[in-house]
């Protein structure tokens, strides 16, 4: 085998006096990015790893002028540069070696867009003469293929599988062109694909992610940041090399404990071989086309528009492929690619066009016209670097031949005709009756959000912003203003609120308890410890309600703030271009659509819409650090890590010697607070995995989810927090809630939520009009950033980063926080009751009014220019509930019982006592205590023993997969309407005002709205969240299960006209602890009735459409 041997004279100069990696370095994992930098992604976009920006020009000027002289080779100093991202030494060289011929890189992609366009054109010969027959049969052999009993005998099923088998073979036995970069002749990769693993992953969703993160489970090697790499994969599994630092040497056997064999060899190469198709086509080779909703929108959409309309989507679903060395295209310097489609009719083709250029930047010798050019091409997003290109057409070679080959599979069993084509009326028709059908399926998608997700993949690129991005921002808005109007004026709700954030406070993870770091335990774990003495509870407090705070009011200002924004730039896109959002109607092959959405940050455009192109890069800003909010929930605030579920398998990393601890008693800051590292136990040699539970294992697995691809910076440009946030929302709300109740809490599970649509309406934005490589981390200094944020929420918000510490308790009157203090106790059973509910209401008021009046009103004010002006000021106190001038702080006040004051004169109210809810929390704390005691006092004296008996059981895997399997079977679907059939009486049903009969509600679900809506007070019978979708599901709703505490509840149809109840379209309702099927307390039930009484849905009008059957 011949081996590629690297010199380095030129950047080991470079190199020498650098000790640790520069600012720019970092910068390319800057939180702006949410964890998806393109240029992290491509060699070509940033050659010059570690290097200063200086240092970063005169190497890409190297690598040009070495290009040009020696475009057959042996381009020395380019292999220098590779080496640095571990090419050749982390991982093998890309295919074709390190330094391909760049007259054969361009037979390759001219001879791929050929076999491309060839496949095309076959494709949409069939759609477009036989779309609606290929439709009919599509959905009659749809029935019973999500069922594994039936699914064997499904002939659709087996459509899609074999015509996997018929693509492996067609993809891998290529034209020579394309082959001689596919076959190596030594450690560079190959790229043939197989058959996806079948029934693996016929089950597993979310793709390649799932698949990348079980591994980074069994074999990631933890690495304090400054020791990391951004440049190679951050990940090793038994197929990768095991150093991951780069070196002079060759790779070689490498013997590890904990992933064994590390080599360059035939086995490795089969297992890269089997899953590449995961990472190159991970929508089609997944189980999401048994979905006949995807099916028909990959074959209506892929079979008429032209391939070059989904180049730059294609781009970015191999994104993590790309990003971890599973898909690696060749290494051409100085290189851009976009894709010509120049010609008419049938004459128009697809061939790749080259440009010498860097990223956005093209080369200086470049003539004017050619330069506007290329910089409109970069941001429509159709520009590509060398490597993208080849792996993109890669991934579109696999698109195509798979579908070409289902839909012969098809025709077949269908009898089609396919040699005989239709007139040019009959295929208007078609495509009039294929184009309706695909509309109705978009439309039902809108109303789920995991259907809309899962559809994005199988549509076209987006042209406008998706109105489903608006409708969740009003979902969200809704839940945020009730949250401040509960928050300050119901007490439990303000407590419970304090004691969810006090179960999930990272001091929870170095407790007493923790058998792997007892003498290295964080400083203000002695909070949660003597939680039990005042003085410590009531330093915690501050922190905590700090907390809730915080969050409450910037999430108050954050959904209101982006979804104005979005409205006002809507406004001024279509005010600037009258087609913006049009649709092409007529049956064309869209290559119009290249052209859409109109661009405005080129820098031609700029001169005419520079004021858009302000606005527009101030909403980019301001989504994204509002996106960094929730992302530090976990990466600063550890709630992931400090939730029992985690601090089981989680521990604070220690500091390395010589350094500062990482960790500070109490961090006020969020935004520019220090990153926790915590390390997973389940790493430790001492554990026997095989020894846990599933539900262990599964906690490990998605603490680790979280941690790894949320909480760490440099893990999560993996694969972007999108992918990420999107895979852990899905989990959360798997089949069964119950089972994973325990695991995502509400807290967790409210900012898995709200990360997942920022995350995504970034990326959505993103592919709409690229600006990360105007605002990116290493593209601007941070300055410019801020005055991006400041604009964008100038006026209509506080400045939350003004507002980062939220160091409210300096400002506070000292004796309205000690009432407050002094409820907790006793709400706690730390101290008697002598506070009864309305006083407790009454000091919640004083203390709103302090909090606006002392410290939001004074540090607004102190942003001058970027401030919230009074309007948003207003819609905070009338949220509240108060203002600031109410309730002037005396030292002599009283305390004030609420309840009394809002009764009418004269009457006589009665003191209500506290609840009983957390009486409790005293005496299980000092359980705890004793328990901790008793725990560290064993632990010392058996220590060694247990040592003696833990080891690695290499198992893990196994016990991780049929753990997960569980979560990955769809729900069973109910039919309601035949259940409610099966309960109708033989008696004349009266007639509903529109004058038809009135509709029927089967007697358990009457019940339950009977107790929802408290009808027969004290007599009604408990009812869970569980009942409550039943019941809702009667009366025509749908529960769109977008994540979090609370739901949504759309209305699909019903007995009642749409147009009569217009505010009961949507109806917003919160989740129960503890699961679904847990019995409600008798408050939350009544306020679930107050919920639907809102909307105009009262039980009076339910009975107006609806008898109990």
């Amino acid at each position: 085998m011949m081996l590629y041997f690297v010199h380095r004279p030129a950047l080991l100069l470079l190199c020498k006096n650098i000790k640790e990696p520069p600012p720019n370095y970092r910068s390319e994992a800057h939180d702006i990015y949410l964890g998806k930098n393109r240029r992290l992604a491509d060699p070509v976009f940033f050659p010059a790893s570690m290097r200063s920006k200086h240092e970063m020009r005169a190497i890409e000027e190297e690598l040009a002028r070495e290009m040009e002289s020696e475009p057959d080779g042996p381009r020395e100093f380019t292999k220098d540069v590779m080496v640095l991202w571990g090419w050749g030494i982390c991982t093998r060289w890309p295919p074709g070696g390190p330094v391909p011929r760049l007259e054969d890189y361009e037979k390759s992609m001219n001879a791929m867009t050929a076999d491309v366009h060839k496949n095309w054109m076959e494709i949409q010969s069939l759609v477009r003469n036989h779309e609606d027959a290929i439709r009919d049969w599509i959905l009659r052999f749809s029935l019973g293929i999500e069922k594994q009993e039936t699914r064997d005998t499904n002939i659709l099923y087996a459509g899609i599988q074999q015509s996997w088998k018929r693509t492996v073979k067609t993809f891998n036995d290529c034209a020579d062109d394309i082959k001689m970069f596919m076959k190596p002749d030594s450690i560079e990769s190959d790229f043939g694909i197989d058959v996806p693993n079948y029934p693996e992953y016929e089950k597993t969703r979310r793709l390649p992610f799932s698949f990348m993160c079980e591994y980074f489970l069994m074999g990631y090697l933890h690495r304090p940041e400054d020791g990391r790499n951004h440049y190679v994969a951050h990940y090793s599994h038994r197929y990768n090399f095991f150093n991951d630092q780069p070196d002079e040497k060759e790779p070689k056997m490498c013997e590890c404990e904990c992933l064994g064999v590390q080599c360059n060899d035939e086995e490795s190469r089969e297992f890269y071989k089997r899953q590449r198709i995961l990472f190159l086509a991970p929508h089609i080779a997944s189980c999401e086309l048994q979905d006949p909703d995807c099916l028909l929108s990959f074959i209506h959409y892929r079979g008429r528009l032209h391939p070059s309309v989904f180049a730059k989507m294609d781009n970015d679903m191999t994104f993590i492929g790309r990003r971890t060395n599973h898909l690696t295209g060749p290494l051409i310097p100085n290189r851009m690619v976009s894709f010509d489609v120049s010609g008419s009719g049938s004459e128009k083709g697809y061939r790749p066009k080259f440009w010498k250029g860097w990223a956005s930047r093209p080369n200086p010798e470049i003539p004017g016209e050619s330069k506007e050019e290329y910089d409109r091409l970069w941001h429509q997003g159709q520009l590509f670097g060398a490597s993208e290109a080849w792996i993109m057409l890669q991934s579109q070679r696999a698109n195509y031949h798979y579908l070409r080959h289902l839909l012969g599979f098809i025709c077949r069993e269908a009898k089609l005709p396919i040699t005989t084509p239709k007139s040019p009326a009959e295929q208007e028709r078609i495509f009039r009756s294929s184009r309706a059908s695909i509309e109705v399926i978009k439309q039902r998608a809108l109303a789920n959000w995991f259907d809309f997700t899962k559809q994005q993949a199988f549509l076209p690129p987006p042209i406008q912003i998706s109105p489903r991005y608006l409708q969740d921002l009003e979902f969200k808005i809704e839940v945020a203003d009730k949250h401040i109007q509960s928050l300050f004026s119901d007490p439990e709700y303000f407590f419970g609120c304090i004691n969810t954030l006090k179960e999930h406070h990272w001091a929870n993870i170095e407790i007493q308890g923790d058998e792997t770091k007892v003498n290295e335990r964080s400083p203000a774990s002695i909070y949660v410890e003597k939680y039990v003495e005042e003085d410590y509870r009531h330093i915690l407090y501050f922190d905590l309600i700090r907390g809730v705070l915080r969050r409450s009011i910037f999430e108050f200002y954050m959904w209101h703030s982006i979804y104005i924004r979005i409205q006002e730039f809507q406004v001024t896109m279509r005010k600037s271009f009258k087609d913006y959002g049009k649709e092409d109607e007529s049956d064309t092959d869209g290559t119009n659509m290249l052209q859409r959405p109109p661009i405005f940050l080129s820098d031609k455009a700029k001169c005419d819409y520079d004021a858009l192109a302000e606005q527009y890069l101030s909403l980019v800003v301001l989504l994204r650090y509002d996106a960094v909010f929730f992302i530090n929930e976990f990466r600063k605030k550890g709630i992931h890590a400090g939730d029992h579920t985690g601090f089981e398998v989680a521990t604070i990393d220690p500091p390395k010697e010589g350094t500062q601890s990482r960790q500070n008693t109490i961090d006020k800051k969020h935004y520019r607070a220090r990153s926790l590292y915590c390390w997973p136990k389940f790493r430790n040699q001492w554990l026997r995995v095989d020894e846990y539970s599933a539900d262990k294992i599964l906690r490990m697995f998605f603490f680790n989810s979280m941690d790894n691809f949320i909480s760490d910076a440099l893990n999560c440009t993996n694969c972007g927090i999108p992918e990420a946030a999107g895979y852990l929302q899905a989990m959360s709300r798997a089949h069964d809630p119950d089972s994973t109740k325990h695991i995502f809490t509400d807290l967790m599970d409210d900012t898995i939520d709200n990360l997942n649509l920022l995350s995504s309406l970034a990326d959505h934005l993103e592919c709409l009009w690229p600006a990360m490589d105007i605002v990116g981390g290493a593209a601007v200094r941070e300055g410019v950033r801020r005055e991006y944020y400041d604009l964008g929420c100038k006026d209509i918000s506080i400045n939350f980063l003004d507002f980062d510490e939220f160091d409210f308790e300096k400002k506070m009157p000292v004796k309205r926080l000690r009432r407050l203090f002094l409820f907790f106790d006793e709400l706690q059973g730390f101290k008697d009751e002598s506070i009864s509910m309305g006083h407790a209401r009454g000091d919640l008021k004083r203390f709103g009014a302090s909090l606006l009046c002392k410290f939001i009103y004074p540090l607004n004010d102190e942003g001058e220019d970027f401030k919230a002006n009074q309007e948003a000021i207003s819609r905070l106190e009338k949220a509240m509930g108060v203002s600031g001038s109410d309730y002037i702080f005396s030292v002599k006040e009283t305390p004030i019982n609420l309840d009394e004051e809002n009764a009418s004169k004269g009457a006589k109210v009665q003191l209500v006592g506290q609840p009983s809810s957390y009486r409790n929390v005293a005496a299980r704390e000092r359980e705890r205590q004793q328990q901790r005691d008793a725990f560290n006092e064993a632990l010392r004296a058996n220590r060694d023993t247990m040592a003696e008996m833990c080891r690695f059981n290499p198992r893990w895997a196994t016990s991780l997969h049929s753990a997960l399997e569980q979560f990955q079977i769809p729900p069973a679907l109910i039919d309601p309407l035949a259940d409610a059939l099966s309960n109708i009486s033989l008696q004349p049903i009266p007639n509903a005002p529109d004058g038809q009969p009135k509709g029927i509600i089967k007697k358990r679900d009457w019940a339950t709205l009977e107790a929802v809506y408290n009808i027969h007070g004290s007599a009604n019978a408990a009812v869970s969240y569980a009942q409550l979708k039943l019941a809702m599901v009667a009366l025509g709703y749908k529960e769109d299960p977008s994540g979090g505490s609370h739901m949504r509840f759309v209305r699909l149809n019903g007995r009642w006209p749409h147009d009569v109840l217009p505010k009961g379209e949507n109806v917003i309702i919160a989740r129960t602890h503890g699961g679904e099927h847990a019995a409600a307390a008798k408050g939350k039930a009544m306020d679930w009735g107050r919920r639907l009484c809102e909307r105009g849905l009262t039980f009076d009008f339910i009975q107006q459409w609806y008898v109990k059957g």
